[in-house]
């Protein structure tokens, strides 16, 4: 009688372990899923902020003393080249 108890608790010994080592990854798994859940929430937050910064105006441009500068220059354009002189005819 005392063999069959001893192999009885060695079996449960052995289901013992599978359970907590089942019992571990599911946690794990859990532990992950709650992770990947506050990592939605933030991208999807930084989403949204960034969807807001784009279509609101900043306050700097709210303000009245912050109107818009025209820069002129005198130089002329780089684009434009120089006329050259048309070559004159000499007699």
């Amino acid at each position: 009688m005392d063999v069959a108890t001893a192999m009885a608790n060695s079996r449960k010994a052995e289901q013992d372990a599978l359970t907590v080592a089942k019992q571990g990854e599911a946690a794990a798994a859990k532990a992950k899923w709650a992770q990947e859940a506050v990592k939605a929430q933030a991208v999807t937050q930084a989403q949204q902020e960034k969807e807001v910064a784009v279509t609101e105006p900043s306050d700097a441009s709210k303000s009245p003393s912050s109107t818009p500068t025209l820069l002129t220059s005198t130089a002329s354009p780089s684009f434009a080249k120089p006329r050259a002189t048309p070559p004159t005819k000499s007699r």
